[in-house]
């Protein structure tokens, strides 16, 4: 399984690296190493990987303001599985322009499904 950006979406996550690392932030890269664990997972008896090496994750620009991202995984056979967002809600003092709910206070970027 691995990370695939669309076109435009990678020079948007290069933006949301330098905006982390300007803030003494590491959300952004916290969530992506949580989305790779979380579809790296493997079936309870241990047996095989729950997802196959072929499938892949993919990122996109999401609406809701220029940091923030929707994702989904693409299976080799090309079903579309579990989706969501990777959205930026702002630093303390900042306004959170994703109209999304959050179940505890904290800032910068967060997993939606």
């Amino acid at each position: 399984m691995n990370l695939r950006f669309s076109e435009n979406a990678l020079p948007r996550a290069m933006k949301c690296f330098e905006v982390e690392r300007d803030h003494h932030d590491d959300s952004f890269s916290k969530c992506l190493k949580s989305l790779m664990r979380w579809v790296s997972r493997w079936t309870e008896d241990g047996e095989k990987p729950i997802y196959d090496e072929e499938d892949y994750i993919r990122l996109t620009p999401d609406f809701c303001n220029e940091y923030s991202f929707g994702f989904a995984v693409h299976h080799k056979d090309g079903r579309i599985g579990i989706a969501g967002g990777l959205l930026f809600h702002g630093y303390p003092g900042d306004a959170d322009t994703t109209f999304s709910v959050t179940m505890d206070a904290s800032n910068a970027w967060q997993i939606h499904t």
